[in-house]
């Protein structure tokens, strides 16, 4: 988020828009990352990533949102004056995944002009390339043209949670939260009217603000059950001291041929075999040994460092072959008694066949033992299931070389 010349502090230190109302009220709750914001639910808005640009003078937090499998949109002011940049997606959860990117895209009207001590900021959209794909199952936003005035609009950011003037990097959010907004026209107060024709002004709802490190987050808009992208967090003015507070949004209508133009420049990656690397595979038909199990494991030494799929075969005698109404949970584990336990999937299954899954991109450490874990489902009329493997002996407990597969591939 920026702030107007007159009140600007050093770089990475800003004034929030309510500074002094927050330190004045002390019945208003603590800020949050949004400030008075809501924590998002895991996934909830997976396509919202934290960025940290690194320059000589220190990191810069920043927010964006995915818009194409490799291709994230954020402030140009969150790229300008910074020479690299990691994007994470997940931030603050298990499954967080930290992204480099190949290459950088400010769009050449952004500008910051000052009149009589007022700044105002143009066209203030980047766009950064990832090195590879995003995680799979993460879908890009759309980006929406308009949005009419009043209509709930929901901004994402990690931006900082603490009630004080100033803010540091280890004072940011460790999570994504989230607040609802309005647009509203310039006509809506002072702040509005100092908002640019490239931006749009927000209102939030109750006492619900952005602060350092929201920018270049989104405003979204739900349309038929997909996110759309209406804004980009830009601007914020110190003299905003009363709720509800208001924010500038560079409007995305005013940046659509410029990001397309950019997406057209930089072509998308092509998309990875996620399952190209086998780690182990003895998933054929034929196993000679078979019998009722609790549990069963099968270690393997990773043969990628992202595994990706887990299968396994179990047979009951009461279904018929093939997918069947059942289930099976599969594990992928450090330790054949899943002490660590890295993922855990409830598998349909596939009667005598594999019931196997993808398992999302688990990281793990190529060459290390692993192992993939299996239990025994609820029995089907009282009949309970069997499990099979090719080496060993003919009793569970002398099992060996499992009818089992795993695959990944290399990040």
């Amino acid at each position: 988020m920026r702030i107007p010349n007159r009140h600007r502090l050093a770089r990475g230190v800003l004034l929030f828009a309510s500074a002094l109302l927050l330190l004045a009220q002390a019945s208003l709750t603590p800020a949050l990352a949004i400030y008075n914001g809501y924590p998002t639910s895991p996934g909830q808005f997976a396509q919202v990533v934290r960025i940290v640009g690194s320059s000589p003078s220190g990191p810069q937090t920043c927010t964006g949102t995915l818009i194409r499998s490799d291709a994230v949109l954020t402030a140009a002011h969150c790229i300008v004056g910074y020479s690299s940049f990691t994007v994470t997606f997940g931030y603050g959860t298990s499954g967080a995944s930290a992204l480099p990117v190949r290459a950088a895209a400010v769009d050449s009207r952004y500008q910051e002009t000052v009149i009589n001590k007022i700044a105002y900021w143009y066209h203030d959209a980047g766009v950064l390339f990832l090195q590879q794909r995003a995680p799979a199952g993460i879908t890009p936003v759309l980006l929406l043209n308009q949005v009419a005035y009043s209509v709930p609009l929901t901004v994402v950011g990690y931006g900082c949670n603490v009630a004080t003037p100033t803010c540091t990097i280890s004072q940011l959010s460790p999570v994504q939260r989230a607040m609802t907004a309005q647009r509203v026209p310039p006509s809506k107060g002072a702040f509005c009217s100092r908002t640019s024709s490239t931006q749009i002004c927000l209102r939030g709802n109750s006492a619900s603000a952005i602060r350092e490190g929201d920018s270049g987050g989104p405003a979204l808009l739900s349309v038929n059950g997909s996110w759309s992208q209406v804004g980009i967090t830009d601007v914020g003015w110190a003299d905003n001291t009363s709720a509800p507070f208001y924010s500038g949004f560079t409007s995305v209508s005013s940046e659509h041929s410029w990001i397309n133009g950019q997406l057209a420049t930089y072509p998308e990656l092509p998309a990875t075999d996620r399952f190209a690397v086998t780690s182990y595979d003895n998933m054929r038909a034929g196993a000679p040994y078979n019998g009722y199990f609790a549990t069963a494991w099968q270690g393997f030494p990773a043969a990628s460092n992202t595994i990706t799929y887990l299968g396994v075969t179990v047979g009951n005698p009461a279904l018929p072959s093939g997918p069947v109404a059942a289930a099976v949970t599969v594990r992928l584990c450090s330790d054949p008694n899943c002490v660590g336990v890295l993922a855990s999937v409830s598998v349909p299954v596939t009667n005598y066949g594999n019931s196997a899954l993808d398992i999302g991109d688990i990281a793990v450490t190529r060459g290390a033992t692993y192992f993939i874990v299996w239990y025994q489902p609820a029995p089907v009329s009282g009949t309970t299931w069997a499990t099979y493997w090719w080496a060993g002996g003919p009793s569970i407990s002398q099992s060996d070389q499992m009818q089992a597969v795993v695959r990944g591939y290399d990040r």
